[in-house]
Order: C-alpha cells, then structure tokens, then sequence
C-alpha cells in the first residue's frame, strides 16, 4: 500500500533490504493529497526502482515527505516490469563491472560473459520470482524520545 512515513520521523528513513529482490513502487501524490499551497502535477508521476539483494536504499527531501512510497505483495516481477525500472540497465551494468573487478585481469572477460547470460535467461524466461525478504527499516524519530519503554 503507498504510503509516506509521516512527520513522527526525521525526513531520512534507510532501508537495507535482504534475501529476494524486489520493486520499490514512488508516486507523487494525487493533486487530492497535495500539501496545501503546493502545486500538485495534473498527472500523478511514477518511478519503479529494482531493489536487489543486498541493497540499501535512502530516501530524504520531498521523495520522504511528500511522495507515496510501497512495495506491491507480488509473488514475481514481470519482464516488462523490470525492464520499467529505474535502474534496470544500470543494475547490469555494475554487476559487469563488480564480476570483472572480483575476477581480476585473467579471467574478468569470462566473468562478465556469466552475467551477460545471466540476464539473457531472466530476460528470455517469463520474469522474476520473489523469495523471501527481509528488510531493515531505520528512522530518527523527530524530537524527544520516551525511554523506559523495555
């Protein structure tokens, strides 16, 4: 569900997002959800952005206060759906670049002729299948903190 994480928080929220990829789903807010004496855009705008393993992801400024934010509960991602990504080409891109560097000079062609047939099978099958994920959330809250809550 799209969603904004509020003013209780320091407009900074960090997510590490572990196990399966997944998509993170950025929409403007619909000219009815605006901030008063803010011009909404006529036609809500969406950006999709591939989270793989292992990623960190920040959101801050407007994106954190003022965008909707959320991940649909999907059991896969479909090929047009990935290719619509943000960040789809530049996620193989480095993913190249990281297999080269880890083969070293010798064997860095063959490294990245792996991930080259890599994305052709997920680009040649029906998409991505979601595993399991598990993400880790970090907020400051804005202001005093209660203590003595353990």
């Amino acid at each position: 569900m799209p969603h904004t994480d509020g003013p209780a928080y320091h407009p900074l929220t960090s997510t590490l997002s572990l196990g399966s990829h997944t998509v993170l789903c950025l929409r403007s807010p619909p000219a009815h959800l605006a901030a008063p004496g803010t011009s909404a855009p006529s036609e809500v705008q969406s950006v999709d952005i591939l989270l793989p393993p292992r990623s960190l992801v920040l959101l801050s400024g407007e994106l954190y206060s003022t965008w909707l934010h959320g991940i649909q509960p999907l059991k896969g991602d479909s090929l047009p759906s990935l290719r619509g990504c943000a960040n789809w080409d530049g996620w193989w891109q480095f993913q190249l670049a990281a297999a080269a560097a880890a083969a070293g000079e010798d064997d860095g062609e063959a490294a990245r002729q792996e991930v080259r047939k890599a994305r052709e099978l997920v680009e040649a099958g029906k998409g991505w299948e979601r595993g399991k994920r598990v993400s880790l959330t970090c907020r400051r809250p804005r202001g005093k903190v209660r203590t003595g809550l353990l």
